[in-house]
């Protein structure tokens, strides 16, 4: 793919003055001719004003050794920077001197001055149609599809819908003319995004998991449900829905205490799981019932993640683990006791922050004992820290770093959402989640998945403190 020219408001091109007519180019990239075609005489001033204005509000630029990223939307004040890997970009056969992403209307005051007169604000005619240069001949990375969660949340909403629509969701999540969806993921126990916490064997104790529920009574009710419609349409069209499932906690009794009590929500540093032999043992066994369970239900799992964001005590269900512990319970538990019980069933490390992918991984990937059990990497869109205006914005060089590390292995998007709060007519948002697909894939990511399926005009249902929309 070597040039897009879109003649609506996502706008990416290259920087070559043959390719894109100056009403087709972002603002930023047409500033340089501004001069040319202002020709009121006496109008420096007005001039000087309109080129810091611009400068101000539509070309925030990071200059990076060939590719600049530069901010061209006039309707919102947040920045969409990326640092880009120059050096995967090139690989790619991206010699780009400009790369650019936004809204490229006229705002009010651009209006008033009648800038959209010289073309800078007006799009293309809407007859005119987008353009894609492939070259068939190169080929990288195997891309494995798309998806949503299948948590309680998104399975309880779809079920209040009346029927009609519900078809119509399902077509369009899994059906052939609608995404086509060929990933999920799938919560282990609950969840940030469940009524209430649970798992399937609350006896205390219970290290031989003599009362674990197989019946699986509580995912049975409407998550495994959404998961057999979505097969069944996804298989219509000959497409197999590979499942991704992640535990988010353990139940409590096999966590360390916080503050004197044993709880799935939070976690203790550095390692919630009671750290004995037994414990981690059980917590693996436990995990292998439960692919085992969901099995026998006729809803087979594709992988599992050993932890959902390891790196984080969240208030919600949660697990620390950090890059050594973790990679010494896949090699003595985890991966032995899948191997045994479940020897098609893939490990994807980490699903954590892609800030930290990287390491994760050259300590993981890197030990023999673990890699022998690990067929890839999980990752999530959002940045290090609780700003929001950051997720999706950077950490593409390590997936780029990883791949060329670990070239045999698997890199899987497993999570990105905007949160918090719900946002409908936040197009902000939509340029965001486009874009780190784009990056994502463009650093030989193998998929990418969603956060929920469906969420209420809240945000929820959820337990989180903060409402999310997926």
């Amino acid at each position: 793919m070597k040039s897009i020219r879109n003649n609506r408001s996502f706008q990416y091109a290259e920087i070559r003055d043959e390719d894109v007519s100056p009403t087709e180019r972002p603002i930023a990239t047409v500033q340089k001719k501004a001069f040319k075609y202002v020709t009121v005489a006496g109008g420096g001033l007005i001039v000087l004003a309109l080129f810091l204005f611009l400068s101000m509000r539509a070309a925030t630029v990071l200059l990076m050794p060939s590719i600049m990223v530069v901010q061209t939307s006039l309707l919102h004040a947040e920045d969409r920077l990326s640092v880009l890997d120059t050096a995967g970009m090139k690989e790619r056969g991206f010699d780009t001197g400009l790369l650019a992403f936004g809204n490229t209307e006229c705002n009010k005051l651009m209006k008033a001055i009648k800038l959209e007169t010289f073309g800078y604000c007006k799009p293309p005619p809407l007859e005119e149609t987008s353009s894609v240069s492939v070259d068939s001949n190169v080929k990288y990375q195997e891309i494995l599809g798309f998806g949503g969660a299948f948590t309680e949340a998104a399975s309880i909403n779809f079920f209040k819908l009346p029927n009609e629509i519900q078809e119509r969701i399902l077509a369009l999540y899994w059906g052939a003319e609608g995404l086509g969806y060929t990933l999920g993921r799938v919560p282990i126990n609950s969840c940030d995004f469940s009524p209430s916490s649970y798992s399937f064997d609350e006896i205390k104790g219970d290290s031989s998991l003599q009362y674990f529920d197989t019946e699986l009574t509580h995912d049975n009710a409407f998550m495994m449900p959404l998961m057999r419609l979505a097969m069944e349409e996804a298989s219509r069209w000959g497409n197999d829905l590979k499942l991704v499932a992640s535990p988010w906690s353990p139940p409590a009794w096999m966590k360390e205490p916080v503050n004197g009590v044993q709880s799935m929500n939070g976690s203790a540093s550095p390692m919630g799981l009671i750290n004995t032999h037994k414990m981690k043992e059980t917590w693996a066994k436990y995990l292998a019932k439960w692919v085992g369970s969901y099995h026998d239900k006729g809803v087979p799992i594709w992988a599992i993640t050993p932890q959902n964001e390891p790196e984080f005590a969240a208030p919600w269900e949660a697990c620390k683990w950090d890059a050594e512990t973790e990679k010494d319970w896949i090699a003595d538990y985890l991966g032995p006791i899948m191997r045994h019980y479940h020897p098609n069933v893939k490990i994807l490390a980490f699903d954590h922050n892609k800030d930290h992918l990287y390491d994760w991984a050259k300590t993981i990937l890197g030990h023999d004992a673990s890699a022998e059990y690990v067929d890839g990497m999980a990752f999530h869109w959002y940045a290090g820290g609780l700003d929001r205006l950051l997720d999706g914005t950077y950490g593409y060089n390590n997936v780029n770093k990883t791949h060329h590390a670990y070239p045999n292995k698997l890199l899987i998007s497993t999570e990105g959402c905007s949160c918090p709060g719900v946002d409908i007519d936040s197009w902000f948002r939509a340029e965001r989640h486009g874009h780190d697909v784009i990056f994502d894939l463009q650093n030989y990511a193998n998929g990418w998945i969603d956060w929920n399926l469906l969420v209420n005009h809240d945000g929820g249902t959820s337990l989180s403190p903060l409402t999310f929309l997926g």
